[in-house]
């Protein structure tokens, strides 16, 4: 059994890109502890409202009903209250889109206003991602797989989502969960 009071909870298919921000990190995991923290996430893409958070380089608290407020994206985790949300029956995608109805909504989940880690997605629909390829080429980093890589109609359908994904973050954060379902013509969730 772990001992630790918190856990970094991260995918195994991220790939870094640069070095991590140790010292930011360490802070945030000292902050976390302060604060009484259910989950921080190190990892934000809020590059339009992050720069107008009040309160400088304090995390966000990440509202009730907010897409991915529980995410296994390089995320800090107290480890009881993680615990108590996970599902054995459920894969790392299931857990982030149904574990959100499973937390308390006073659960302190908060996001930071810059990325403490950057990284690359390397498998996307069981293919490998060409910028994952050229990553682990440039690095002489052996990729030990049988995977294609993705191309075609795939490459094209990931670009588009992430395309969405960059206007979707236009939108402020307590409105996107509505904006997100009525762009997918899912009115009622």
């Amino acid at each position: 059994m772990m001992d630790a009071e918190f856990v970094l909870l991260c995918v195994d298919d991220l790939l870094l890109t640069k070095p991590v921000d140790t010292e930011g990190v360490l802070s945030a995991v000292s902050w976390a502890k302060r604060n009484d923290a259910t989950a921080l996430q190190l990892v934000s893409l809020e590059s339009v409202w992050g720069r107008n958070w009040r309160g400088g380089n304090v995390p966000r608290l990440v509202p009730v009903g907010a897409t991915y407020r529980a995410t296994t994206v390089f995320t800090l985790w107290n480890r009881e209250r993680l615990a108590g949300l996970l599902n054995p029956a459920e894969s790392a995608w299931e857990f982030e889109y149904r574990s959100p109805a499973r937390l308390p909504p006073d659960a302190g989940v908060f996001q930071v206003r810059r990325s403490y880690f950057s990284f690359v997605n390397a498998v996307v629909k069981g293919s490998l991602v060409p910028e994952a390829v050229k990553l682990c080429t440039r690095e002489r980093y052996p990729l030990a797989s049988s995977r294609p890589v993705l191309a075609g109609r795939e490459l094209g359908r990931l670009r588009l989502a992430r395309l969405r994904s960059a206007g979707l973050r236009l939108v402020p954060p307590a409105h996107r969960k509505v904006v997100r379902n009525l762009a997918l013509g899912r009115l009622g969730e």
